[in-house]
């Protein structure tokens, strides 16, 4: 509908869009208008145009179809609705709400055209979880500081930051979480073409930790962890196809199904596999260095290398998949354990001639049975024991 008010010499019309895409009707020139354009809309717009400008309000639902981005960010199955008045310039007083690739995406505030503006109140939530803050920019280049709960974990005070350089988007990170530190700086490439970041940590939790390396595309099962706290710097790059990672001056406590342990070290790898060098993992006030190879995938780790513990060292190798471990190396060690019920572990091993440092001297111990683990305890029934010094 559309009218023309002789006194006040302006025009005031009311529109209903309906499933409209712009960039399919009016040519925009490129640029953020462009994308914003390509995207569909839905709602009623209600404003006028005269001596006194331009000027409207109403109400509009946005949706983002895959493949669409708007300053680099992809807008696939972006829902919005929003409600909102402004001018030529811009949005005063915007309030959207919606969801976007399972986040629950809330904002107040206002919005420029020029330079797509932004100062505001920004909500991110997801299962019962919730980050909001403030957020400010323009010129593709923001600044946020959030707080709240992520994964779990309570975050405060955390400075969030956006921007985009010629062929790429930087973001940088810093703030508490859970009590830890965090540092971090990454930049996505345009085009598709990749992306690499940087981590440091102080105090960190393990499962949040390992759910920022699952979003940079390396995936590792539960492998019986159930908490603790690290420190170290993490390295991820990647292309969407293959990813590589590198951990260095790793140091903290994991807790699980194993009970507690103390570890240390560095290592490398990509999407497949790794290698550790200069690892220690403390239990009860003993130490077991590691240097080897593996591989890992969903539910799944593998190793094979050298152990070394009490000044002497071990070939071994060993295999986790399921509810399974398998082990074997040198002197003929042979062993296979399962999960059971309520808990632990039990199998059977062998092994031949195995040294072990005891009182400032070394024994030969031959052993085959069987072996059970649980609550921190290894329990072994032997059907054959033999040792001699």
């Amino acid at each position: 509908e559309l009218g023309y008010g002789y006194g006040s010499k302006e025009f005031r019309g009311e529109v209903k869009l309906r499933g409209l895409r712009p960039s399919g009707v009016v040519d925009m020139g490129g640029g953020v208008f462009e994308e914003l354009a390509g995207l569909e809309y839905e709602g009623e717009v209600r404003g006028s145009y005269g001596q006194g400008g331009l000027w409207y309000e109403g109400e509009v639902k946005v949706r983002g179809q895959e493949g669409q981005e708007v300053v680099g960010i992809a807008v696939g199955g972006l829902e919005l609705a929003v409600k909102g008045k402004g001018d030529e310039k811009g949005l005063r007083g915007v309030k959207a709400e919606g969801v976007y690739k399972g986040l629950e995406v809330g904002y107040e505030g206002d919005l420029w055209y020029e330079g797509v503006g932004v100062a505001g109140n920004l909500r991110l939530g997801h299962k019962g979880e919730e980050i909001s803050g403030k957020v400010e920019g323009g010129r593709g280049k923001y600044k946020g500081v959030m707080g709240g709960t992520v994964g779990g974990v309570t975050a405060e005070g955390v400075v969030v930051g956006y921007e985009e350089v010629e062929d790429r988007y930087d973001v940088t990170v810093g703030g508490e979480i859970g009590g830890g530190k965090v540092e971090g700086s990454g930049s996505i490439l345009k085009g598709g073409k990749g992306y690499e970041a940087g981590l440091w940590v102080e105090g960190l939790s393990v499962g949040w930790v390992k759910d920022v390396l699952g979003w940079g595309g390396v995936k590792v099962g539960e492998l019986g962890i159930e908490g603790g706290e690290v420190s170290g710097e993490f390295g991820v790059r990647g292309d969407y196809k293959e990813v590589a990672w590198v951990v260095g001056g790793l140091r903290g406590k994991v807790r699980g199904r194993f009970g507690e342990v103390e570890v240390r070290g560095s290592g490398v790898g990509d999407g497949r596999g790794y290698e550790v060098k200069g690892v220690g993992i403390g239990y009860r006030g003993k130490e077991v260095g590691i240097e080897g190879k593996g591989g890992y995938g969903e539910g799944e780790l593998g190793f094979e290398g050298e152990l070394r513990y009490g000044g002497l060292g071990y070939e071994v190798g060993f295999l986790y998949r399921g509810e399974e471990v398998r082990v074997w190396g040198g002197y003929g060690l042979e062993g296979k354990v399962r999960r059971v019920s309520g808990g632990g572990y039990e199998g059977e091993v062998k092994a031949e001639g195995v040294p072990v440092e005891v009182g400032g001297g070394v024994v030969y111990g031959d052993i085959e049975g069987k072996v059970r683990y649980g609550g921190g305890e290894v329990w072994v029934e032997a059907g054959r024991l033999g040792l001699r010094y």
